[in-house]
């Protein structure tokens, strides 16, 4: 995911920049209406415990599902 302007991020739904680049690996957990629910590594002190909502109506969404998946 392009995660570079997540260091401030305490709580609420993010919106990502229009071409922010792809830099970080998280996990991708649940999703609502608006938003999609990402766990991410950075320690539970970060973020909203751990967690980060990112918006997924405006049509930029930090490039979720842009990277390569695995099949075990």
């Amino acid at each position: 995911m392009a995660a570079g302007g997540w260091g401030f991020y305490a709580s609420g739904v993010f919106s990502c920049g229009l071409n922010d680049t792809v830099n970080h690996a998280v996990l991708l957990v649940g999703y609502d209406a608006d938003s999609w629910l990402i766990k991410n590594s950075w320690a539970d002190t970060w973020g909203d415990s751990g967690y980060i909502r990112i918006n997924r109506t405006n049509g930029v969404n930090c490039s979720i599902g842009i990277g390569v998946f695995r099949t075990f």
